[in-house]
């Protein structure tokens, strides 16, 4: 995970086309300029989804299966009113969930089976200042 090329994908004005990738991987090599011109394209992706996709990792999958910041925002807020101080998101893929879970003031367990989708969570998770996302079955 190279932040500065990811900083400098942000900073093309269309991630997708052959220019960008021809300056990124000039700079950073093949694999970081590949992974951040990725990221740089689901981070656009979203912002139809999350007020903070900017600062977000993503996995394919998880910029589309991820619940919207007002739904988890609110399903959160029940859990916090019903006076739960602590959840397991098993399954938390990117971590949105989680993160607001992390928000409302709930301790946090965060874990998906999937290793890569573990480490993009845990990114995410920090951002709240919630805990580390795991790996587990």
């Amino acid at each position: 995970m190279n932040l500065e090329a990811l900083a400098a994908a942000m900073a093309e004005p269309d991630p997708s086309s052959l220019g960008a990738g021809e300056r990124l991987r000039a700079r950073f090599g093949a694999d970081d300029a590949a992974w951040a011109l990725t990221q740089a394209a689901l981070r656009r992706r979203g912002l139809m989804k999350f007020a903070r996709a900017s600062e977000m990792l993503f996995t394919s999958d998880g910029v589309e299966q991820a619940t919207r910041d007002s739904v988890r925002r609110w399903r959160a807020e029940r859990f916090r009113e019903a006076g739960v101080g602590e959840v397991w998101d098993l399954g938390c893929g990117i971590g949105a969930d989680a993160m607001a879970f992390a928000e409302a003031g709930i301790r946090v367990h965060a874990v998906d089976a999937d290793e890569a989708t573990a480490r993009v969570a845990a990114f995410n998770l920090a951002l709240v200042g919630g805990a580390a996302a795991s790996v587990g079955l």
